[in-house]
């Protein structure tokens, strides 16, 4: 009689994988859904373009070669900055001019490319909110305290006009001044056509609008298209004027969500606003909303500091961002207070550039010359008193980051196989290292600079892989590698 038993044997099979253009970020996605080209994590890297590179790094921010003078000039911090142009009569040109809200309660005018500051006869009562404001006979800059007072500066002459309301967060919409009554976070009140000085007459366009509803405290106003968008903390209407008489508007709701909205995210770009909540990015176009960039919105931790700007199709973003866990990426990174990093997400073109290792404040931008620069205003810390602006080093104020970049962690096809990585294939245009993370077991390579393809013997099992590659080189960059593998699978027999 035969008799029939079963024997395990294996059954090698090699296999390569190959990953010759990268994605972006894999957010939330289970790893084994993704493929190898996808981030699972990353920072001080652009990504989503077809390779990882470097980001821009940050340095001073300098005008012709000066730097913008910081407010320890003055034993001061910065509150707010404002960037305005101002018709020089005697050029016949505009001067780009900056404005300094300070925190020892006085408002500097300086001049990009010159290290002098001059305060203006102001008093204002806290840090201020700006706005510019066209006048027949001449621009303004107009000044909110939030206190009983309304601040003007016609680039000659500074006026405090006092006995107004108390007011926060301006714009300008129809030739008025539209803000926020600072004594009751539900109302906006507009001020006379033409006058942004004159808050009472009815008749001549000042109005007085009541947010009744659930949607929370108004935190900002932003003009977009054609319209006036009120920034609540869960919802954002859209407002409209059609006639100057007290009931000349109309006014709708166009999102409500349960998750709050961090005002000073909100920006404008090609007539949409962006944004982020506590649910996620939002863009409004009109009446239309849409979530975006869902996981781009992973990586943050905490927004309660978080600030934004549109600025040359992109979407800047700074907040708390999640880590790696791996240590500081930069000297400066132990430094920050509040947040430690900044996205700058494409709008117009994809592409996402994740810089870790700062803990900016806000952003602001400003035309000197022909040429637009983006500034970055710094929290609390090492870099309170500075004014920063990208730089082509990829070094934070001349510190070297680390440069970071995970796979997901894949079965290769399936956790009941094991896989033994022999060789994997990458060209290292930079000096870097590469780890091999099999399981809970992690094996570094150190790889020199090379412009040919290397082969870096592994031979180590596991049934779960990762790689990460970390490198501190400004111009870092990944365009591909190739994993040789094995698989062992078991197989039955009759004997």
């Amino acid at each position: 009689m035969r008799t029939i038993e079963e024997r395990p044997e294996k059954e090698i099979k090699k296999n390569v994988a190959r990953i010759v253009r990268f994605d972006s970020f894999g957010g939330d996605a289970p790893d084994e859904t993704l493929s190898l080209g996808y981030a699972k994590y990353a920072c001080n890297v652009r990504l989503g373009l077809g390779s990882v590179a470097a980001v821009k790094g940050l340095e001073e921010a300098k005008v012709n070669g000066n730097l913008l003078p910081p407010p320890s000039t003055v034993n001061a911090n910065f509150g707010k900055v404002f960037f305005y142009r101002e018709w020089n009569v005697q050029t016949g040109e505009y001067d780009p001019i900056m404005l300094y809200s300070l925190d020892n309660k006085y408002i500097y005018k300086v001049r990009p490319g010159e290290s002098s500051f001059e305060r203006l006869t102001l008093a204002p009562t806290h840090i201020v909110d700006f706005v510019r404001f066209h006048k027949a006979d001449g621009d303004l800059v107009v000044m909110l305290d939030g206190d009983t007072h309304v601040l003007t500066y016609d680039g000659h002459q500074a006026i405090q006009y006092f006995s107004k309301p108390s007011l926060r967060c301006p714009a300008v919409y129809r030739n008025k001044l539209y803000a926020i009554d600072a004594t009751d976070g539900q109302v906006m009140r507009c001020s006379q056509k033409g006058d942004p000085t004159a808050w009472d007459d009815v008749t001549l366009g000042a109005r007085k609008i009541l947010f009744s509803d659930d949607g929370g405290e108004l935190r900002k106003t932003v003009v977009c298209g054609d319209s006036l968008y009120v920034i609540r903390d869960f919802s954002v209407f859209r407002y409209t004027e059609y006639a100057d008489t007290e009931d000349g508007y109309s006014l709708n709701k166009v999102l409500s969500t349960q998750g709050k909205i961090y005002a000073d995210t909100v920006s404008v770009w090609n007539d949409a606003l962006y944004f982020y909540a506590e649910n996620g990015f939002y863009t409004v176009k009109g009446s239309s909303v849409s979530r975006i960039w869902q996981d781009e919105a992973t990586l943050i931790d905490d927004a309660r500091y978080a600030a934004g700007l549109c600025f040359g199709g992109k979407y800047y973003l700074t907040a708390r961002f999640r880590t790696d866990e791996r240590g500081d990426v930069c000297e400066d990174e132990s430094e920050c207070v509040y947040n430690n990093g900044f996205l700058a997400i494409g709008i117009d073109a994809p592409g996402l550039s994740f810089t870790r290792g700062t803990d900016i404040k806000e952003f602001f931008s400003g035309n000197i010359g022909d040429k637009n620069y983006l500034f970055f205003i710094h929290s609390q810390g090492r870099r309170a008193d500075r004014i920063g602006m990208p730089s082509e080093d990829g070094k934070i104020y001349g510190e070297a980051t680390e440069k970071r970049w995970y796979s997901p962690r894949v079965t290769l096809g399936g956790m009941r196989l094991l896989k033994t990585i022999r060789n994997i294939h990458v060209r290292p245009l930079t000096d870097m290292k590469m780890t091999v993370i099999l399981d809970e077991n992690e094996f570094e390579y150190e790889l020199e600079r090379s412009s040919k393809v290397v082969t870096v013997p592994v031979n180590k099992a596991g049934t779960t892989f990762q790689l990460y590659f970390c490198s501190e080189a400004d111009e870092f960059r990944l365009e591909g590698f190739e994993i040789e593998y094995e698989t062992a699978e078991r197989r039955r027999y009759g004997l």
